[in-house]
């Protein structure tokens, strides 16, 4: 199921029905029927773009949800693709196709997602490859094995690629040549999303289950938990993540502090109910997040009293040796005294 997250709301497919909701409470805001099946949503800019089984990608306004263009593909399409700077493309059985009218051969194509804009694409396959590839010439930086089917590809503010294979999540670099990390997550995982400030990764792990992890120590740092089977994962600002629910309900949790909210009913849908269990290492989400801008320093560090030398030590005691004998001999002194006092019958 179709999930994006914006700045002001989310949008979710239900089959051929598009869902809009307000991300700051849930409250539902416009809808639209498209032609077929939607197999992929996004918000670029002030327009929601949706891609759908009839090859066709379309753009809605946000505000209202009017339609304002559309481009077809034709042919089979099975995920959306689109890049932050506005250009569009469909994963088709045989590579990618560009609504600038670009085409990527690439066989066994099974997920794919833009860079920081449309120069670059990354580009996962069923085979087990990952490939960083510059779009204007189809020609690979870089590929590395990741020995299990590719299920997500997502961009990293931090200048890496982040990709889902089997039960884990490996931190590619920018340029495809290298694994710098790979992670284990729970199960098999399907999908992926990035924070906005590529510290924090979440993907769908079997089918009620979100794994989360950090992208600063490389860990893996907890779950979300839903009684509900979840179709999808998306981040919006901050470490928000909108996670879609079948019949076209969505949970919201904050990785910050837990908290939890959803989205309200459509007229004419029904209201469902389920539990969501948060059992996030808050602490290390953000311990990521100020490590990151500390530049990977400690923000603090203990300094210990100084320990006294051994010069110091024996001058020590020699200090409280002399003032026990002055105690001592003034004690002796005054008893004395009182003494000679009371024989000569003056005291």
């Amino acid at each position: 199921m179709p999930l994006a997250f914006g700045a002001s709301l989310v949008a979710i497919a239900d089959g051929p029905e598009l869902l809009v909701y307000q991300a700051s409470d849930g409250a539902p805001v416009w809808k639209q029927f498209c032609d077929g099946v939607l197999v992929g949503v996004a918000v670029v800019g002030q327009r929601v773009v949706t891609l759908d089984t009839e090859g066709a990608i379309t753009w809605w306004a946000i505000a209202d949800g009017r339609q304002e263009d559309t481009y077809g593909f034709g042919g089979s399409v099975s995920q959306l693709v689109a890049a932050a700077d506005g250009v569009c493309g469909a994963v088709t059985p045989n590579g990618l196709s560009m609504t600038h009218g670009g085409t990527l051969s690439i066989p066994q194509v099974s997920a794919a997602s833009f860079g920081p804009d449309s120069a670059s694409i990354g580009v996962g396959t069923s085979s087990g490859s990952f490939s960083a590839i510059d779009p204007t010439t189809g020609s690979a930086w870089g590929t590395v094995e990741l020995g299990a089917a590719v299920t997500g590809v997502a961009w990293s503010a931090q200048g890496t690629w982040v990709v889902a294979a089997a039960n884990r999540i490996a931190v590619v670099s920018g340029d495809g040549t290298e694994v710098i990390a790979s992670i284990a997550g729970p199960d098999s995982l399907r999908g992926l999303s990035i924070s906005e400030n590529g510290l924090l990764a979440a993907s769908v792990c079997g089918s009620q289950q979100i794994a989360c992890f950090e992208l600063h120590g490389h860990r893996a740092i907890g779950t979300i938990d839903l009684k509900r089977d979840i179709e999808g994962v998306a981040f919006g600002t901050a470490a928000m993540v909108a996670i879609a629910i079948d019949d076209g309900d969505v949970s919201f949790v904050d990785m910050y502090n837990g908290k939890i909210g959803r989205t309200e009913p459509h007229p004419g849908r029904g209201r469902n109910t389920w539990a969501v269990k948060v059992g996030i290492d808050q602490a290390a989400v953000r311990g990521a997040v100020a490590l990151n801008k500390a530049g990977g320093v400690p923000i603090a560090k203990y300094v210990p009293p100084p320990e006294d030398d051994e010069g110091g030590c024996m001058m020590t005691c020699l200090t409280l040796l002399a003032i026990s004998i002055v105690v001592c001999m003034g004690c002796t002194g005054c008893s004395g005294i009182v003494y000679l006092l009371r024989t000569m019958g003056i005291f």
